[in-house]
């Protein structure tokens, strides 16, 4: 029987590192390349102690074992735009806005 991972941090609260980094990053940058995302994203998360069985890790170490990959994890969230340009992933932040239109329907 295999040992569990024990991790320092929590799945949300790494989640949320994860995502807030990644919003700092994609409103400096505008969009892109995967590849340029983890690289900045791993150079801004030196400061988060990040351990797994008392041993440190790094920020996408911990996306890779918990959180499924930066790419699944860009993907089952909507705050993010996956775009395939010239066989290359790109990222941009989904910059959405929603309305609200409330309608009233009572006929007094």
């Amino acid at each position: 029987m295999g040992k569990g991972y024990k991790w320092n941090i929590s799945k949300e609260q790494g989640s949320n590192i994860t995502d807030i980094k990644i919003e700092e990053i994609l409103r400096e940058f505008k969009i892109l390349e995967l590849s340029e995302l983890s690289y900045f994203l791993q150079n801004r998360t030196k400061d988060v102690i990040i351990l797994n069985n008392n041993k440190k890790k790094n920020i996408l170490n911990y996306i890779r074992n918990v959180l499924g990959g930066l790419k699944h994890h860009l993907e089952k969230n909507d705050k993010y735009i996956i775009l395939n340009k010239d066989n290359k992933l790109f990222v941009e932040l989904n910059n959405y806005k929603t309305e609200w239109i409330l309608i009233n329907n009572n006929e007094d």
